[in-house]
């Protein structure tokens, strides 16, 4: 419930569903955005399924893209 709500603030949602970061995380996993999202903010960390879990809360759908393909974004 709440505790993760109060985990992630306004600042890293808007990071998270930010386009140019949609865009750079592009062909990386789960595990290595929640990484790179440690690394953007180290006071908190995330685990890949609470990053998946707040993609769809945001209406963003994952897919892992392999390398090579034209990566598109559906906001909806």
């Amino acid at each position: 419930g709440l505790s993760r709500k109060k985990k992630l603030t306004l600042e890293h949602l808007e990071y998270i569903q930010n386009e140019n970061t949609l865009k750079e995380w592009a062909y990386l996993s789960l595990i290595q955005r929640a990484r790179m999202f440690h690394r953007t903010f180290p006071e908190i960390k995330i685990s890949a399924t609470l990053l998946l879990r707040t993609y769809k809360e945001l209406g963003i759908k994952y897919k892992f893209i392999k390398r090579g393909k034209k990566i598109i974004y559906y906001s909806n």
